[in-house]
């Protein structure tokens, strides 16, 4: 039974799609199709059903899909205990969402790579409960995540940092301080904001209905990055956590507008699911991610196993 093989089932499993899992995988669809005939005929047996575009497991695939999740982590840990030792190679996929992606990353991933360039990393980003799913289905092999508090007996949490979220601008922004002192005040003016549904939004959305008022942004978008160019040049206003604004503050291109009656307090959460065999790479990337901690965050707490 050839490891590949048992890779595309279980990608294929996971999608329930010859499609997707062709194109997460790079092959070809019929690549695909061939690798998992080659399977069912070593087995006998039929692994999926193929009614129309709907593709199902069938009971042996089930069967086959208990334990092909346990054969290709016994083959990491072959590989892992194979490989140089200090040098581990393979792959590494984090979950992670977007204004963590743009400020927290570039600086990390460089760090990562000079310290094992032989590790292809392979970066998804979601909102929280795609990156919970990502990880259930083992798409990924940690999440970097921005929340709630949201403990889970399925997720080990290795890095938890607490990190405001508030009101900014352009440091030359001409409205005044004065007429921008709570929420009902702050969200007159031009709003930016990231896309409905990331967490610091949410928080700002149940602050504003609890005084049954709305934010009604004339720029939805989920760069960041993009949303800082626009208050740099007095665009308008945001809300977003201090790691995603940290260097424009301290540069003093953007400044904090404080709401009296707004505070907001997420973590960022770093996180493996518990019957995830820890690969040298993963523990790598914990390990930079823990010791770079002071960088990004002023209250944070780390977990040593």
């Amino acid at each position: 039974m050839e490891l590949r093989n048992l890779h595309t089932f279980l990608r294929t499993a996971e999608l329930l799609s010859f499609t997707r899992a062709a194109d997460e995988l790079g092959y070809s669809q019929s690549a695909v199709t061939m690798q998992i005939r080659a399977l069912e005929s070593e087995l006998h047996v039929p692994l999926f059903d193929r009614i129309g575009k709907k593709v199902t497991l069938t009971d042996s695939g089930r069967i086959l899909l208990k334990y092909a999740a346990d054969l290709i982590k016994t083959e990491e840990k072959a590989r892992a205990a194979l490989s140089v030792p200090g040098n581990p190679a393979g792959v590494l996929r984090i979950g992670t969402i977007e204004s963590l992606l743009i400020s927290v990353f570039p600086s990390l991933l460089h760090r990562y790579h000079q310290a094992y360039p032989k590790v292809e990393t392979i970066l998804r980003t979601g909102l929280t409960e795609a990156l919970f799913e990502m990880l259930r289905q083992n798409e990924v092999d940690l999440i970097y995540f921005f929340d709630r508090r949201r403990p889970s007996p399925d997720r080990i949490c290795v890095l938890e940092a607490a990190s405001p979220a508030f009101f900014v601008a352009g440091v030359n922004y001409l409205r005044s301080e004065k007429s921008m002192s709570t929420l009902k005040e702050i969200i007159r003016e031009p709003l930016i904001l990231t896309e409905t549904g990331v967490s610091y939004r949410y928080e700002l959305e149940q602050r504003l209905a609890a005084q049954g008022e709305s934010a009604n942004p004339f720029l939805e978008i989920g760069n960041t990055e993009v949303i800082v160019r626009l208050l740099r040049v007095n665009a308008g206003v945001s809300f977003l956590p201090e790691f995603a604004v940290q260097r424009e503050l301290q540069m003093g291109t953007l400044r904090k507008i404080p709401a009296s009656d707004c505070h907001v307090q997420l973590w960022a959460q770093l996180c493996y699911h518990k019957n995830k065999w820890i690969t040298p790479q993963m523990k790598g990337f914990l390990q930079l991610a823990q010791e770079t901690a002071s960088e990004f965050y002023n209250d944070f707490s780390i977990k040593i196993d």
